[in-house]
């Protein structure tokens, strides 16, 4: 065991004694005998984060294991004991491979560290500085760990592959396209070595320091792919004439690869959701909340709400935003398809299939996110298969027997009520549970009618614009009608009635003869039938009675007392009357 931990032990007993959670001292997984310094720590060895610390030098903080986003994906999350804790790298000149992780003393206690897990994470910054200081040396990584935080920042600005590795090949730092070409995510990356990347040869031409060098990249998450040759720009630094890091930065790729990106790219963001009623505002700040995170979300709504523009618009506001966006409608594709399209086939699995096979899209949206939708409408044979890809972020193509590993978001969607599929043994429970582990549920139109006027706007000057046209007018009777109207087909409805109008109205007032015919005849035809129908009372009682129904079934907003108004054959200004006259509110 390295003296240094026994020293470090004696100080944290006397530094930490009176507060409420302990402090556990470990050394690297890396180093000899290290299995032998964890005996007061239920941990597994091969703890996933402890290991991040040691390779990135990066504190972390996990308030509960099953949210997190490495815990998320540990094996061993099941037999982990630990659900809340702080991971904190010790780095000193004298002592290098130490880290310490906080968690709290009892179970009551928990609750205190998740509440207080901000303040905490900074004692526990604050916790390595005095001990450092105790220790009688200067801690050497603060302006370094300073400089990397930079260095990110600067990387994540470009759209660009850009990595950052040693004079030995390891991985110092890297942005989002560079794990989106090397089929890997950035957790993988980081600490981890180039050369089985580029072979041998390409690491030989690339120590040589020349530009624009032509380096094979072969993405090792996906054996059996073509090699793709990549131009790649490197930049070394040396010092004393000894190379010490070097910047690769890919300036040229395969076309087909580009073509590829290209047509993975979003096109909506958080401002193209319209809309100022409470239950959109609502369900916007949710969908930004969280966007940053890597939880799987099931989006909830009618067809034609906009799930896929909100599905577009958390993944542009995530860490992703630089990787690709994958969307497969799971009802529009046969089953004897769907499967080949998600998970990919290998050569020959199947008459007609291609003989150097075919990725699914699970790996095209490797290092990015994917857009299940209409989950309900899948069979419960493909449902199985699914749910190990959502446990395990794993796929076997068809017809292969290798497992791939993918690093994806994944975000479903479904006008279906799941719930009571689940019930009828149509939906399995367990897969359920996976993908609705954040629920986001969309509004339907008819629930948010205060947005029609600015969704009319906002597509009219859309088309007007598209088409080459002046924006119109809408008239009072057309707005009326509008806002009568109870959109079963949702906004995807209203975007066709307005381009309906833009094309056929030749003034720049929009009546009620360029809207579409059956709007039309479904609004009057409803009011018509109901103004036909007997509305003679023998008594007051029955009238006021009648006027309560009638208001419990619309509503008792102007909306709704309009659409009473209209059902009774009667003015506004005489539906208030008679409101006024039995005093109903």
């Amino acid at each position: 065991m390295n003296a240094g931990v026994e020293k470090v032990r004696e100080l944290l007993a006397h530094l930490t004694e009176p507060l409420p959670f302990d402090v556990h001292v470990v050394e690297s997984p890396f180093s000899a005998g290290a299995k032998e310094s964890w005996p007061t720590l239920s941990l597994p060895q091969d703890c996933l984060i402890v290991e991040r610390v040691f390779v990135s030098g990066v504190l972390f903080a996990v308030k509960e294991k099953k949210n997190h986003v490495i815990c998320m994906n540990c094996p061993q999350q099941q037999e982990c004991a630990v659900t809340t804790a702080i991971f904190s790298p010790v780095l000193t000149q004298s002592v290098s491979s130490l880290a310490m992780i906080s968690v709290p003393k009892t179970e009551a206690q928990q609750t205190w560290f998740q509440e207080r897990l901000e303040q905490m994470t900074e004692h526990s910054y604050a916790l390595g500085e005095l001990l450092v200081s105790k220790l009688g040396v200067g801690r050497s990584t603060k302006e370094t760990e300073q400089l990397k935080k930079e260095i990110s920042a600067l990387l994540s600005l470009t759209s660009e592959a850009v990595l950052v590795v040693d004079a030995e090949g390891q991985i110092l730092e890297l942005n989002q396209p560079m794990c989106t070409l090397m089929q890997q995510s950035r957790l993988q990356l980081l600490g981890a070595s180039l050369l089985p990347h580029i072979g041998e040869q390409g690491w030989k031409q690339l120590k040589r320091g020349r530009d624009f060098d032509t380096v094979v990249l072969t993405p090792a998450a996906l054996p059996g792919k073509k090699e793709n040759v990549w131009k790649v720009r490197s930049k070394s630094i040396y010092e004393t004439d000894k190379l010490t890091t070097m910047m690769l930065h890919i300036t040229e790729g395969p076309a087909p690869s580009k073509k590829k990106l290209q047509q993975k790219r979003t096109i909506y963001t958080f401002d193209d959701i319209k809309g100022n009623s409470p239950s959109v505002r609502a369900v916007k700040e949710q969908a930004r909340r969280i966007a940053s995170g890597e939880t799987t979300i099931m989006i909830r709504g009618e067809s034609g709400t906009g799930k896929e523009v909100f599905a577009q618009a958390i993944h542009c506001g995530s860490q992703r935003h630089t990787g690709p966006f994958v969307a497969i409608n799971c009802a529009a594709i046969p089953e004897s398809l769907l499967e080949s399209e998600l998970f990919g086939y290998e050569g020959g699995a199947f008459t007609g299939a291609k003989g150097e096979g075919k990725a699914g899209r699970f790996e095209l949206a490797h290092g990015g996110t994917i857009f299940l939708d209409e989950i309900g409408d899948m069979s419960l044979h493909l449902q199985a298969k699914l749910l190990r890809v959502v446990q395990e972020r794993k796929v076997e193509r068809v017809g292969g027997t290798q497992s791939l590993d993918v690093d994806v978001r994944i975000i479903a969607a479904t006008h279906r009520n799941l719930e009571k599929m689940v019930a009828e043994e149509k939906f399995r429970e367990d897969l359920y549970y996976r993908l609705n582990v954040i629920p986001l549920n969309i509004p339907p139109l008819r629930e948010r009618k205060d947005d029609v006027p600015i969704l009319v706007e906002y597509f009219m000057k859309k088309l007007s614009l598209d088409l080459g046209r002046t924006p119109k007018r809408l008239s009072q009777q057309v707005l009326e009608r509008l806002l009568a109207y109870r959109w079963p087909g949702n906004i995807r409805e209203l975007e066709n009635v307005v381009e309906h109008f833009v094309q056929l109205e030749i003034g720049d007032l929009v009546t009620l003869q360029s809207i579409p015919l059956q709007l039309r005849e479904q609004s009057m035809g409803h009011a018509e039938a109901e103004r036909r129908a007997p509305r003679r009372h023998s008594s007051e009682s029955e009238e006021k009675e009648s006027l309560l129904q009638l208001l419990d079934q619309y509503g008792r907003d102007t909306e709704g007392k309009r659409q009473v108004a209209e059902t009774l054959g009667v003015s506004l200004p005489t539906l208030y009357r008679k409101l006024k006259k039995w005093r109903l509110k």
